[in-house]
């Protein structure tokens, strides 16, 4: 009698699973570029998406750039780019999601001191900030040749 022995090896197949961080809220500066992780796991390998705000990211590929480890890569970060990103991972076994909320501050002004201006006719004084309230004082002196008047208004914006 003759046995014949056959022994198959099977390979694990389920569902994707991601490798969540804790962290699930980043505050990063308008201006700069941030990697946000999602290294996904399964079998069959899953299929890493994207969305912000519930909107497909894909159209923006000079914006955003997906990572072969699945991770998004987002240059000149904007105020307009706070929101919620959905990572999602999906293979013939089911999906999975991780989330987080990125906040985007805007950058400090790069002036702080007495700034001295000798205004003509007008003058525009410009500093943009993104999600930061804006506190600064302007004072208005009126200095005559002969220096016999001085007045100051402090403004609060």
């Amino acid at each position: 009698m003759n046995i014949l022995l056959i022994s198959l090896c099977i390979p694990y197949l389920g569902p994707p699973r991601i490798r969540k961080s804790d962290n699930e809220t980043v505050t990063a500066v308008s201006g700069s570029d941030l990697t946000l992780p999602c290294v996904a796991e399964g079998s069959p390998k899953p299929v890493v998406t994207w969305k912000i705000n519930d909107k497909d990211i894909s159209y923006h590929k000079e914006k955003f750039t997906q990572l072969e480890s699945g991770s998004l890569q987002i240059k000149h970060l904007l105020p307009s780019d706070t929101g919620l990103y959905r990572c999602i991972a999906t293979n013939p076994f089911g999906d999975d999601f991780w989330e987080i909320v990125l906040f985007i501050q805007g950058r400090k002004c790069g002036f702080s001191g007495s700034l001295i201006l000798f205004i003509t006719l007008f003058c525009n004084l410009c500093c943009s900030l993104f999600f930061i309230t804006p506190i600064f004082t302007i004072m208005f002196h009126k200095f005559l040749p002969d220096v016999l008047f001085s007045a100051s208004t402090p403004l609060r914006y």
